[in-house]
């Protein structure tokens, strides 16, 4: 039973510590009127002798008509009752009682009993204790509860004496950090168990709240328990000030965020794989929430769009990077989609206008999360910078175009020097012979071109793998000069036909095909712009010569075909010291920075 009582539920007043007589009875009930209690006093014979006001509302009589009566008229629901054994054991035995039980016979009240024999008779006051009873009650449930949500939410209650460094905790405190329960931990344990540097870290917490007038304070800290897992602990302290404002005494709660803090670290790693991987695919994750008209904060989105990391991107932002010639095209895109609550995925490519003038490609995939209504209310999905991959693919796309070209070119060439091969009166043998030479001419330039990527060609390569290719092993005596300079492919192939022909005139009726006869094979190169290039074939020791009676393939190829070429004129003589032959012409994109 509480002792929270109002007021002792004692005898008290004048002649109650002894026996008392009536004459002191009767005075000692106006003491009794004045208190909540209800008082009444029977004879040996059961009759009521008092009864102060309280005992009268609640026995529901006046006193004038009570007094004189039995309680068991006045009462008769206790008869049989628990009430009535003990009221007649404390006449009988003269001893004091004092109980608590349900009225009965009524849907309530309970009722604290206490019975005191007097001389002759026996005195009963009773207080009704329900209300209190249901607050004790209801205050044990919820302290019961609060005792399973601490144990349920991994938590206890610690209290901290300043000044003698006592620490008292709640039973859940030692099994929190992993000790028999029961155990009693002190302050210095408890210091013992954390991480180094953690303990600084409480302190420093402690110390903030305490310069800047706030009584509380909190922080998260590590310790490794009696059984040697490591936990990781909330604390939340309450300062209670002392003397001068320093803490005199702390109280707090700590929670095991162990599991939170592992969640935690596996999301940190997830997201940084993430990242790496968007990043390694030159990714940015995109989320438009479309009813407040912002981004999810993305430092790679806004990196795509040329903003600083740290900026809210708007849709502002974004179609402002959006080149001009393809804002039309991506509002069309999402009107359609508006209009149409069917379509969820998207697939976009267009380009971004940065500020400096740089054109991006990007890539969109993703989906629209739609209301019920069909009202778009959300954009998720990713972006690719494609820049690379789409100049790679326009490059392809010319390669291609610039490869149908030469194979048609290159076609009607070889188609040229058959029909010239086969032309006059010679035999099949050697028109083929003739046919062979020039195709070998014609496949050495595309091989040179082939290995630099059919981008410009040395002139030295293109001039000694045409005369290689012609002369084999009397190519030694052709002696070739000049300083560096590359010409383009077309220029490059038309070369080596041209030195092929004069390759094979050499051989067959020139210097070359005598043991002492040799050529000079020269080229200079013009400083103004545009360069010019002065290339030189000059023919030495070999018989004399004099004009052909006609134009042949090669002297056509060479006069008409390669000046045409080559944009430039072509000057070729027949001196009795040998053929000369002088080209002339620009060179367009070719220089002298490359290998020579």
């Amino acid at each position: 039973m509480t002792d929270a009582a109002p007021e002792p539920l004692i005898w008290s007043g004048p002649g109650f510590a002894a026996a008392p007589g009536r004459v002191e009875l009767a005075a000692a009930i106006a003491a009794f009127d004045g208190l909540p209690d209800g008082f009444y006093a029977v004879d040996k014979d059961w009759r009521l002798i008092a009864l102060n006001a309280a005992a009268a509302r609640a026995f529901r009589v006046e006193r004038p008509e009570a007094l004189g009566r039995t309680l068991w008229e006045i009462v008769p629901h206790i008869l049989g009752s628990d009430f009535e054994r003990r009221y007649r054991k404390a006449m009988d035995e003269r001893g004091d009682d004092h109980f608590v039980a349900l009225v009965p016979g009524r849907p309530g009240p309970e009722v604290e009993v206490r019975v005191r024999p007097f001389q002759d008779g026996l005195g009963v006051t009773f207080r009704d204790v329900t209300a209190q009873l249901r607050e004790d009650e209801e205050r044990r449930q919820t302290t019961a509860k609060i005792g399973l949500a601490i144990q349920a939410g991994r938590m206890a209650v610690w209290e901290h004496e300043t000044a003698t460094d006592v620490l008292k905790g709640s039973p859940e405190l030692s099994t929190l950090l992993g000790f028999e329960p029961g155990h009693v931990l002190d302050a210095a344990q408890i210091r013992s168990l954390l991480f180094p540097g953690d303990g600084e870290r409480i302190r420093r917490a402690a110390m903030g709240a305490v310069v800047a007038g706030q009584r509380h304070f909190d922080c998260e800290v590590r310790l490794r328990g009696k059984d040697g897992r490591v936990r990781w602990l909330w604390m939340r302290a309450e300062l209670a000030p002392g003397p001068e404002g320093f803490p005199a005494r702390t109280v707090g709660v700590v929670i095991d965020i162990t599991d939170r803090k592992r969640i935690e670290a596996q999301l940190a790693a997830h997201q940084a794989d993430l990242d790496a991987a968007l990043q390694a695919g030159r990714l940015a994750f995109i989320d438009f929430d479309h009813a407040s008209g912002l981004f999810r904060p993305s430092a790679r989105l806004n990196e795509l769009y040329g903003y600083e990391p740290s900026r809210e991107l708007t849709l502002h932002d974004v179609r402002a990077r959006y080149h001009p010639e393809d804002a039309a095209k991506i509002a069309g895109w999402f009107a359609e989609y508006a209009a149409n609550p069917t379509l969820k995925d998207w697939n976009w490519t267009f380009r971004l206008l940065m500020p400096d003038g740089e054109v991006r490609w990007v890539e969109g995939l993703g989906a629209y999360e739609r209301a019920a209504d069909g009202t778009i209310l959300r954009s998720r999905g990713v972006l690719q910078d494609v820049t690379d991959r789409q100049r790679w693919e326009e490059h392809q796309r010319l390669l291609i175009n610039e490869l149908n070209h030469r194979v048609k070119n290159t076609l009607a060439i070889v188609q040229g020097l058959a029909q010239q091969s086969l032309r006059g009166d010679v035999s099949l043998g050697a028109a083929f012979a003739r046919f062979e030479t020039r195709l070998t001419a014609l496949a050495a330039a595309h091989s040179l071109l082939t290995r630099s990527n059919w981008q410009d060609a040395a002139l030295e390569q293109v001039a000694r793998g045409a005369v290689a290719a012609a002369t084999g092993d009397e190519g030694q005596r052709v002696r070739i000069d000049g300083p560096r300079a590359r010409v383009r492919p077309q220029t490059a192939v038309a070369l080596s036909l041209a030195l092929n022909e004069l390759c094979t005139n050499a051989l067959k009726h020139g210097a070359l095909s005598r043991e002492e006869g040799g050529v000079e094979l020269t080229w200079t190169l013009s400083r103004s712009a545009p360069r010019m290039l002065r290339l030189v074939w000059r023919e030495h020791g070999g018989p004399e010569v004099g004009l052909p009676p006609g134009k042949g393939f090669g002297r056509r190829l060479l006069e008409q075909g390669l000046a045409r070429e080559l944009g430039g004129t072509v000057t070729l003589a027949f001196e009795p010291s040998g053929v000369s032959c002088v080209i002339e012409a620009p060179l367009p994109d070719a220089g002298a920075a490359g290998p020579g």
